[in-house]
């Protein structure tokens, strides 16, 4: 919507995983919170489009930035992880001599809470969460 109106399944093909229900109840809030208008044309059938109001295209622009930075983040953690990856490989692979059944497995050594955190897109944004550990 930030590009302009936009109908219903229209924003229900950009948002991957989202169902009809979830996109109506947020679309309901948005307008509720006078961040999204609804606009409705009587045609046959009935059509009806959604935009950002003022204070909406004002809150998209402030935030921005922080989606920027968060994205830039995000591939500066992605590389921070491959050479650690790496490094811990190349460590374990120095040390063919270990007892596996004695000492613990890399993976077992990060724990989900001493995890970094990471960036991952969720709805179509992106969002902070921790990494899991498989």
């Amino acid at each position: 919507m930030a590009r302009g109106a936009r109908r219903f399944s229209e924003i229900l093909a950009c948002v991957p995983g989202l169902s009809d229900r979830m996109l109506a109840q947020r679309l309901k809030e948005l307008q509720a919170a006078g961040l999204v208008n609804r606009q409705v044309t009587p045609t046959m059938p009935v059509q009806v489009t959604y935009q950002l109001t003022q204070v909406g295209r004002e809150l998209m622009a402030s935030l921005q930035p922080l989606v920027r930075r968060g994205l830039r983040w995000h591939g500066e953690q992605d590389q921070e992880h491959g050479q650690q990856d790496q490094e811990r490989s190349a460590g374990l692979a120095a040390h063919p001599a270990r007892d596996s059944a004695a000492s613990p497995s890399a993976s077992s050594m990060i724990t989900p809470s001493s995890a970094p955190p990471r960036m991952h897109q969720r709805n179509g944004a992106p969002w902070l969460c921790a990494k899991s550990v498989s």
